[in-house]
């Protein structure tokens, strides 16, 4: 029994890892489709538009929103997840009949 066990937390833990390793290549792969878009948009812009703005900021206005719109869809991927795994608990309790008061 304690084997068996053991061996469903460790199918568990591997499978949670893969799932933050496509949760990491999902970001990554969003991240530089964004900077790869921002930069062909600053690429079509007149030569006029850098000389009244700094390529740095640029730079690191690009880097910055790609980033943090990754993490933004790993967080919303994670609250989709966290939401199903409560209803699926809210539906197996009402489910069973657990939803009645015990006084």
């Amino acid at each position: 029994m304690i084997i068996t066990f053991g061996i469903l937390i460790l199918i568990k833990y591997a499978l949670v890892g893969y799932q933050q390793h496509l949760g990491r290549l999902l970001n990554a792969k969003m991240a530089q489709s964004l900077m790869d878009r921002g930069f062909a948009n600053l690429m079509d812009v007149p030569i006029s538009y850098y000389y009244k703005t700094r390529v740095g900021d640029m730079v690191a206005t690009e880097f910055t929103s790609a980033r943090n719109a990754g993490a933004l869809l790993e967080y919303g991927l994670m609250m989709v997840r966290g939401s199903i795994f409560t209803f699926t608990y809210f539906l197996i309790c009402f489910l069973t009949g657990d939803n009645q008061r015990h006084t």
